[in-house]
């Protein structure tokens, strides 16, 4: 008899156990991020070039919501024009020569990333690119995340995003520098828009957490004590068993 009460009272602790890691540890998800600020050290072909061009969806067809779910919009197909004016960034006359260049991104606060999100510039964009991420603006001290290879997309056609992931890291600043890129008349290289993929985790209060372990402790132990002792439990118990 006591063998088979232990016994459902280890079933019944088990339970519980996963109950509560299922609680303290949901599914991590990915959500979507823009950049609030970017510069580089490779210029602008005119205003209408500017580098904020790709950081305010001015060329989307479908603009992205900062926290929406990464996967879910990227599902949506959402293309860039191939019209640069007031759309994409073109840098200076003839940067291709002085590469490698620098693109930084500010993302406002602290974020653990997980992806870079490359709308490439038709016929003119990246190729052979690294990204490090940083918590200080200056870069002094930074976390180098990898090595890609951007993706042609041919003039004159919308075109749909590549996706980059990597080890989630936390950062509020990413610097993409460009190794090379894709030859253009006079040397220019263009980007259209870009965006970032950021890990979010819900975590309950470590109170609630401890509580509900106690609860759980006292519960089974006074559980186990009636039934081995031949005692009903109390009422207090039965009401925190219901």
């Amino acid at each position: 008899m006591t063998n088979n009460i232990l016994s459902r009272v280890t079933v019944f602790t088990t339970t519980a156990t996963l109950i509560l890691y299922c609680n303290i540890n949901p599914a991590k998800a990915t959500n979507i991020q823009g950049a609030i600020s970017v510069s580089t050290n490779l210029g602008v072909g005119s205003s209408e070039f500017d580098i904020s061009n790709i950081i305010n969806k001015s060329g989307l067809f479908i603009p992205y919501t900062n926290g929406q779910d990464l996967n879910g919009y990227l599902a949506q197909n959402p293309f860039h024009t191939y019209v640069g004016q007031n759309n994409d960034w073109f840098s200076g006359f003839n940067a291709a020569s002085i590469l490698p260049g620098i693109v930084d991104f500010n993302l406002g606060s602290l974020f653990s990333i997980t992806d870079f999100v490359l709308w490439n510039g038709d016929a003119a964009g990246i190729q052979n690119f690294d990204l490090v991420v940083s918590s200080v603006s200056d870069f002094s001290s930074f976390t180098s995340v990898g090595s890609f290879v951007a993706n042609f997309n041919p003039n004159g056609v919308s075109y749909l995003p590549q996706r980059f992931s990597f080890s989630p890291a936390n950062a509020q600043f990413v610097r993409l520098k460009i190794n090379t890129s894709y030859p253009f008349t006079n040397g220019f290289i263009s980007i259209g828009e870009s965006a970032f993929g950021v890990g979010t985790k819900s975590i309950p209060e470590s109170s609630s957490v401890l509580g509900l372990l106690a609860l759980g402790t006292l519960g089974v132990g006074s559980l186990i004590k009636s039934k081995v002792m031949g005692k009903k439990p109390k009422n207090d118990s039965q009401e925190v068993e219901n």
